[in-house]
Formats: C-alpha cells, sequence, structure tokens
C-alpha cells in the first residue's frame, strides 16, 4: 500500500470511530434545558433547542479536528499524486534521452569504423618508397626526364600493362613535374594517365 492511501485510510478510520462515539454520546447524555423563553415556545408546539453537555461538545470539538485532518490528508494525497505524475513525466523523458544517446553512440561508432576501413584502404593503395632505393628512382627519373616525352611515355605506358604500374608511379614522382607532365600527357590511355597522377599525390616515401 502507497504512503498516500495509508494516509487517507488511517483518517478515515479515526473520523467513522470519532462520529460514533459522538453519536453515542450525544444520544445518551445530553439534556436538554429549556428557559422561560423556550418554555414559552414550547407551549407554541415549537421545538426548543438542545444543549451540548462538556463531554458532547469535547467530542463535537474532536470530530471537527479530524475533519480538518482528513481533509489535510486529501490535499497532501493530491499533492504527492502530483509529485508522481511529475516524476513519471521525468523518468520518461530521461528514458527517451538515455535511449537517443545509445543510438547516437552507435551510430557514432559504426561511423568511426567506417573511417578506419577507409582509410585502412588507402593506406594500402598507397606506393610506399624505402629509403635505399631512392637514390637508384631518382637515378632512373633522371634518364626519364631527358627521353623523348612520346618515347618516355610508351615505355612507362608498357610497364603499366605488364604490372609495374607502382613502379611507373615512383620513377614520375622523382621526376621534376615538367618532365612527368609531358610524358603523362603523351599518354594515349587518358583513364591511365588520370590513375597515375592520383597515385603520385599519395605516394609515401619510408624513411625508417
Amino acid at each position: 500500500m502507497s504512503k498516500k492511501k495509508m494516509i487517507l485510510a488511517g483518517g478515515l478510520a479515526a473520523a467513522s470511530f470519532a462520529l460514533a462515539m459522538a453519536a453515542a454520546f450525544m444520544l445518551g447524555g445530553a439534556k436538554p434545558t429549556t428557559s422561560p423563553a423556550a418554555m414559552s415556545a414550547h407551549d407554541a408546539n415549537e421545538p426548543a433547542p438542545m444543549q451540548l453537555n462538556p463531554q458532547a461538545q469535547e467530542l463535537d470539538e474532536l470530530v471537527r479536528s479530524l475533519r480538518q485532518r482528513i481533509a489535510d490528508c486529501r490535499a497532501q494525497a493530491q499533492q504527492l499524486n502530483e509529485r508522481e505524475k511529475q516524476i513519471r513525466i521525468v523518468q520518461d523523458q530521461l528514458t527517451r534521452q538515455a535511449e537517443e544517446l545509445e543510438d547516437l553512440r552507435v551510430k557514432a561508432a559504426g561511423a568511426l569504423a567506417a573511417l578506419r576501413e577507409q582509410k585502412a584502404a588507402l593506406e594500402a593503395e598507397r606506393v610506399k618508397i624505402a629509403a635505399e632505393d631512392m637514390a637508384n628512382l631518382k637515378k632512373t627519373a633522371a634518364i626519364y626526364a631527358k627521353m623523348d616525352s612520346a618515347a618516355g611515355g610508351q615505355i612507362l605506358a608498357d610497364m603499366c600493362r605488364q604490372n609495374n604500374e607502382e613502379a611507373v608511379v615512383r620513377i614520375l614522382y622523382y621526376m621534376d613535374e615538367r618532365s612527368a607532365a609531358k610524358i603523362i600527357e603523351s599518354l594515349e590511355d587518358k583513364s591511365l594517365a588520370a590513375r597515375l597522377c592520383d597515385k603520385i599525390k599519395r605516394v609515401r616515401e619510408v624513411t625508417s
């Protein structure tokens, strides 16, 4: 049983007991007294006013006090009711917010995992150049830079067709921009030219 129900039950029980006691005393112990004016009124077939003895008056005051306490208890129960409603509303709001936060956490975790996968994929596609290979690549790049752009482009295109595309990217990376641009421009396969340009931008030198 909740607190407010216990308060109401107790108050109603006390009031019922007090009312029963008051009725018993009032019926058994009340003695009507009449004044001369009352006697005259009685003679005129009018009821005489009843006066309560001290015990009945005390019980009457007790009943009034209990009624007031019952009213107070009902008011407190109403206040408790309203508080419970407010608490339920707040709890519902907190529950919804917790669910929304959990949804955001799951979405953020998924987005982070996707970014990590994309980063790993880009890293795997990078053309890496080891420190010990740099000197040889620079020499090779210098040779191609001195060649006719069309002839150099043809050789590099053949290397790409033989699955040596990363080697071509390394050579173009160490050529000066003007020479590399001429060779790439001379390529007939424009999709290959675009792919080489994209990979050159993602070359990473590995120094350790």
